[in-house]
């Protein structure tokens, strides 16, 4: 199984404010929404220094969307209620299909679940397992200057969001023992046999263009995309 630890920084919004304590913003006081400005990922296993691209490169989101379709587990600190789902945003809003469902380990969810840290940010804990911190920024000055287009702000930004990546990664493989139903992850292929056809559950009524396979702790579970770009579950065999 390809297994890919996955990180993102957005902007903050742009708004209309009347006051700045307790501040309740409207939609029809924003100016602008927050975008992704960078991610940053690395294939579990790989020696190289994590992929990092910024909004001010083409490939930005078709390479994040190429990754996720290609991994079968994703790995990310506060992912599953944050990251995945902007990144959702970011790629519906683009006219972009669904990438394929994948099996999600959200480190914070295991931090929060499994121990009683003082914090659960990703600083403290890696502090006190790793021995290591997140790099440091200079504080919030570094966001609008990123967003400017300050060399010196991408520059540091990029780093930023790698050592976050580093820091994951290692979190993760120290504490997957930890991790409560852990995704079946042994490196072999799930033979289905043969599959009947089967119809996409939106009632497009179109064929399926793709097959793929996930995996929970006990089953492999057939995915299916529809021409539509819906994904949908087939047949599934116990491990």
């Amino acid at each position: 199984m390809k297994i890919l630890t996955l990180d993102i920084e957005t902007s903050p919004h742009e708004a209309y404010a009347f006051q700045v304590w307790q501040a309740n913003i409207s939609s029809g006081q924003i100016i602008a929404p927050t975008y992704m400005l960078s991610w940053s990922a690395r294939w579990l296993g790989s020696k190289r220094a994590p992929i990092i691209r910024t909004c001010y490169e083409k490939d930005h989101h078709e390479l994040l969307h190429e990754l996720l379709n290609e991994a079968d587990m994703v790995v990310g600190y506060n992912q599953d209620k944050f990251d995945l789902r902007h990144i959702n945003r970011e790629f519906v809003e683009r006219g972009m299909l669904p990438t394929k469902p994948v099996a999600s380990v959200d480190m914070l969810k295991v931090v929060k679940n499994r121990f009683l840290f003082p914090h659960n940010r990703l600083d403290y804990v890696a502090k006190q397992i790793l021995g290591e911190q997140k790099l440091e920024t200079g504080g919030f000055d570094l966001w609008p200057a990123f967003m400017q287009g300050d060399k010196k702000a991408i520059k540091l930004m990029k780093k930023y969001n790698q050592k976050d990546v580093v820091l994951t990664e290692r979190l993760y493989v120290k504490l997957r023992q930890w991790v409560k139903n852990h995704p079946n992850v042994c490196d072999f292929e799930v033979d289905f046999g043969e599959e009947p056809e089967y119809s996409c559950p939106t009632g497009c009524g179109g064929k399926v263009v793709r097959k793929d396979q996930r995996r929970t702790r006990c089953f492999a579970i057939r995915q299916l995309q529809c021409e539509c770009g819906h994904w949908h579950e087939g047949k599934r065999k116990k491990l």
